[in-house]
Parts: structure tokens; sequence; C-alpha cells
């Protein structure tokens, strides 16, 4: 969504209009945009570069997963030194329950193949056996990162690449609107700090929605 000029009430004209915009086509942003559509939203998943990818494909591509909820927990707010609300570290560990299911639903698309590492956490805190790590170790068909992505500079030995061709395989087979060259400006938003929706310019300097 985006602005060209002021209605006579103030507020802005938009060119398009979308249920979610996602700036940003990293993992977090493409794991948004796919659960967004999932959930019946038409989104606009927009990224500033040429491509898709930004700094999470040279990534080593691990996603940090937990057995028990109520351990992750425990060792979760033993690392914050109380600055995070107790709910929000609730959900946190009840989200890294669901990573792994998550990801084998996900590898279903193209039959990447998920691996589990169990390596605890990183400090000795109550609740660190719980957690473990996933990730894509294959994607059949694909196994050289330099052919699939020319433009990555990262190491050959991360995953980061193999998780973002799953995203993008996943992100495929959903009617999810994906612009890259396609620069998030600013947000637009009401007085009240009521965001309204985001304004974009691309490779023309044209404003878009």
């Amino acid at each position: 969504m985006a602005t060209r000029a002021p209605q006579n009430n103030g507020m802005p004209n938009f060119d398009e209009s979308f249920d979610v915009v996602v700036v940003g086509f990293g993992f977090a942003g493409a794991f948004s945009a796919i659960h967004a559509a999932d959930g019946g939203c038409r989104v606009l998943l927009a990224e500033k570069q040429a491509m898709p990818g930004g700094i999470s494909i040279c990534s080593y591509g691990s996603m940090r997963c937990a057995r028990d909820a109520d351990d992750a927990f425990t060792y979760l707010k033993a690392t914050n030194a109380e600055r995070t609300p107790d709910d929000i570290i609730r959900m946190l560990a009840e989200g890294m329950t669901k990573i792994e299911q998550e990801i084998r639903d996900l590898a279903q698309v193209n039959g990447a193949k998920v691996g589990v590492r169990r390596n605890g956490g990183n400090y000795p805190f109550p609740g660190h056996d719980t957690f473990y790590d996933a990730n894509i170790v294959e994607v059949p068909g694909f196994d050289d990162a330099q052919a699939l992505y020319p433009h990555f500079r990262g190491g050959r030995s991360g995953n980061g690449w193999r998780v973002l061709k799953l995203l993008e395989d996943n992100i495929a087979r959903r009617d999810i609107e994906v612009r890259c060259a396609f620069m998030a400006e600013r947000l637009i938003a009401t007085g009240d700090r009521e965001v309204l929706g985001v304004c974009f310019r691309d490779q023309n300097g044209r404003v878009n929605a």
C-alpha cells in the first residue's frame, strides 16, 4: 500500500490493498508471509534487493527447537534477567516446540530432508537439555548453492541457502505477491499511530502499493 496524494480528509489514497504487507524476504519475512497466506490473507512480500534471501541465506540455517515448553520457558527466563514479560517468553517457548514439525510439513513441497542435532542450550541453566537444532540437510536435485543462487557469497558449509530454497518453493505454492527491488520507504499511519500501509519505491523511482 502506498500513497500518491492526500484525500480531502487528509487520509492517503492507496494504489493497492493487501491484508498483510511483509517487508523483507529473508527467513522471518518468508515464514510470516506463509503463515499469513495460510490464514486466508492476501499478502505482499516486498524485498528491497533484486534477489530474495537477505543475510539469512548466508547463515548456517539451524532452527532452534525445544522438546518441552515448560523447560524451554524456565531456561529462557533465566537468560534475560527479568527484562522480558513472561507471556512473551511463554509464547516463544511454546513456539519452539512446534518448529521441527512445521519444517517437516513445509519440506513435503519439494522433498527436502530434515536433520536434527541434539546439542542442548548454550548455558547450563535449568531446562537446557530440552533444546536441539533442526536443519535442512538436502534438497533433492539441488546440491550446489552457487548454481542455484549465483549471487550468494556465503560459506558452502552453511544450510541457509537450503532453507531459502524450501521457503521459496512454499511461497510459490501460495497466492503470495512477491516483489523484489521494491524498497519500503516509510510507514503510513494516522495521528494515533495506527499503521495503515507502507510507502514503497521501485527501481524507476515510482511510488507503488
